[in-house]
């Protein structure tokens, strides 16, 4: 069994947070975790416009369409530039790297489950794009299939 150690617990909770990270915290329980789509929609794009080029220039220019074509939001509390979703909690997907890996987009839910202990709540247009990326590279993009 793990010990835990709550003289550690309480010091840690009685730390004197600064205006940002203070900010950040309130950001943080009052946002829920939310997946975007939007990376996997120029994934896509891209993936199809690159169809015969080098696997390094295709992943160049899929790094190059996603830059270029997603949002970068910096919040106020934000002490670096940069998120990998414009949510104060939120995760992207990588279809071009793992293929057909969240069954659950197969299913007619608002929810979907992406991990042992994460759900996230998902709009019908992005569930789409999910699936639509899934079905491009379904069995397409193991690093031996690009070697």
């Amino acid at each position: 069994m793990i010990e835990i150690n709550a003289q550690l617990l309480d010091r840690i909770d009685a730390l004197k947070l600064g205006k940002h990270n203070q900010d950040w915290k309130q950001a943080m329980k009052a946002s829920g975790w939310k997946l975007f789509a939007d990376r996997e929609k120029w994934t896509v794009a891209s993936w199809r416009e690159t169809e015969a080029e080098d696997i390094q220039i295709r992943r160049a220019k899929l790094f190059a369409k996603i830059v270029e074509n997603i949002e970068i939001r910096i919040q106020d509390y934000d002490m670096l530039a940069g998120r990998l979703t414009p949510g104060v909690i939120g995760c992207a997907t990588s279809f071009d790297v793992c293929g057909d890996y969240i069954p659950d987009i197969w299913k007619d839910a608002a929810e979907l489950n992406i991990s042992m202990n994460a759900n996230v709540g998902m709009d019908p247009e992005s569930i789409e794009i999910l699936r639509n990326s899934a079905r491009e590279f379904r069995g397409k993009n193991r690093s031996r299939d690009d070697v």
